[in-house]
């Protein structure tokens, strides 16, 4: 019944934000606005919200965070410790990543002991490969090597191809029940671990080369149906597990709404002559930078907007405001305004 119940919520928030217009973020039940179509700011402070899904930041320190998943959240994590060391915090963030991995080869990790991801942990000041480990030893890891435990724990699943078809019955399925057991083993032997969902973003159109009308509307509607699919399965994961949402991928669809922005997020310097792969966050397109920036703000609770930090590849400063704008902006959705401060 209650699988039921979590379909018919998630069917109808993809209706709502289907007949949204295109690439704009739906409103959070009780949370901020509807930006407009130019916007990039976050909504008026003053707002006052509420939200039956979301529990508000705990006032603790972060240190030491862990993300299990696949290569959507491989990337960026040199860039969230650069800024967050730019305003005077130390992050330890370990990544458990295996390429393409679903959530549930995560899982059966945990339950038979198999070695099928690799460890890497990085800091303001080196990236460093581990070993392949377990789902377990990667969990006990912090207390064993970084004398400390996690802070912070994410999850990050996969939709695709379900997504890119607009099957969100099949999305639900591929991520609900693992994503459950591994919350619930989670919780039961890592309480003090504030636990999330990572949001992904959606594919790219293909930066608009040699396609038809025709092909670049079928381009759009992909894109659309994939971030409307990755949403409501974060918002049926969240509320059947009581966890937080890392909002990346709105933050992506409304960074996408500026000019400037437009479909470079996915380029990448060592791929295809600067033009990524279509799905990838890329580095001199700017979706790592953009990632980090939604992650230091709903970890720390601190706005990226005027953080120093730069990156070692070549981001225009105006592109770089437009990040931080749309970062911002996406947080205040989903945590309500003044959050991130």
């Amino acid at each position: 019944m209650k699988s039921n119940f979590l379909k018919l919520v998630a069917l109808l928030l993809i209706l709502v934000m289907t007949l949204s217009a295109c690439g704009t973020v739906a409103n959070v039940p009780g949370k901020g606005g509807n930006p407009d179509e130019e916007s990039t700011n976050a909504p008026d402070a003053g707002e006052e919200t509420t939200s039956d899904i979301y529990i508000e930041r705990e006032d603790k320190e972060v240190k030491n965070i862990l993300m299990i998943g696949n290569s959507f959240c491989y990337y960026y994590v040199e860039e969230l410790c650069g800024i967050a060391e730019a305003d005077g915090y130390e992050l330890t963030v370990a990544n458990l990543y295996k390429s393409g991995a679903k959530i549930s080869e995560h899982l059966n990790s945990l339950k038979n002991d198999t070695r099928i991801a690799t460890l890497f942990v990085t800091n303001s000041k080196e990236r460093r490969e581990i070993s392949k480990l377990t789902t377990k030893e990667t969990l006990e890891y912090a207390e064993k090597k970084l004398k400390g435990e996690w802070d912070v724990i994410s999850i990050q699943g996969s939709c695709s191809p379900y997504a890119i078809l607009g099957d969100v019955e099949n999305a639900l399925k591929l991520n609900l029940a693992p994503a459950k057991e591994m919350y619930d083993y989670i919780k039961e032997n890592y309480p003090n671990a504030t636990l999330y969902w990572n949001q992904t973003w959606a594919n790219e159109i293909g930066y608009g080369k040699d396609k038809s009308e025709d092909q670049q509307m079928n381009d759009v509607e992909h894109r659309t149906s994939m971030y409307n699919v990755n949403k409501a399965v974060a918002y049926a994961v969240a509320e059947e597990n009581n966890v937080r949402i890392m909002p990346s991928g709105d933050a992506w669809e409304i960074a996408r709404k500026s000019e400037i922005v437009g479909t470079t997020l996915c380029q990448r310097l060592a791929i295809n002559n600067g033009e990524g792969d279509y799905y990838h966050d890329g580095d001199i397109g700017g979706g790592q930078y953009l990632n980090a920036c939604v992650w230091y703000e709903v970890l720390m609770g601190k706005s990226c907007i005027g953080n120093t930090w730069r990156p070692t590849y070549e981001l225009s400063e105006e592109k770089i405001a437009i990040l931080q704008a749309a970062a911002h902006e996406a947080v205040a959705a989903v945590y309500g305004p003044g959050y991130a401060e």
